[in-house]
């Protein structure tokens, strides 16, 4: 935008082009055209009367046997691992439990933890061995 040139004190800065001065004619609106508001969407769409469609066929899904015992398959691993954790729970309980009563009668418990702790990494370990064992087989197939 260009500066305005330099006016003299006291006097009102010029109109900007395109605004009519005080007392002219007024500023004419948009030109109106077919989608003006007046006849909004005049001439558009025809009037036409509505025809129902019919109504369209059930689309019957055919489940394949593998689809099926791919599932049965997902909700036997699902379970599996929610009954791991549910064994894993339980053993940490049973720790509890046991280091609980060792020190009802007075025996050190801290003597006992660690050979848990032992005895679970053992157990675990022995099964991750023999998961991988089971994966290399099958991919040796």
């Amino acid at each position: 935008m260009a500066a305005l040139p330099p006016q003299p004190p006291g006097s009102l800065p010029p109109e900007p082009p395109g605004v009519a001065p005080p007392g002219g004619p007024p500023p004419v609106g948009p030109p109106q055209g077919p989608y003006s508001p007046g006849g909004a969407y005049a001439g558009q769409m025809p009037a036409q009367p509505y025809v129902s469609q019919p109504m369209p066929q059930p689309v019957v899904v055919k489940v394949h046997k593998r689809t099926f015992w791919l599932t049965i398959a997902q909700i036997i691993i699902i379970l599996k691992a929610i009954l791991i954790i549910l064994l894993a729970a339980a053993s940490v309980a049973i720790g509890l439990l046991v280091s609980a009563l060792l020190n009802a009668t007075q025996f050190p418990a801290w003597l006992v933890i660690p050979l848990v702790v032992i005895v679970m990494l053992r157990t675990s370990v022995q099964r991750s061995k023999r998961t991988q064992d089971h994966v290399s087989v099958r991919r040796a197939r």
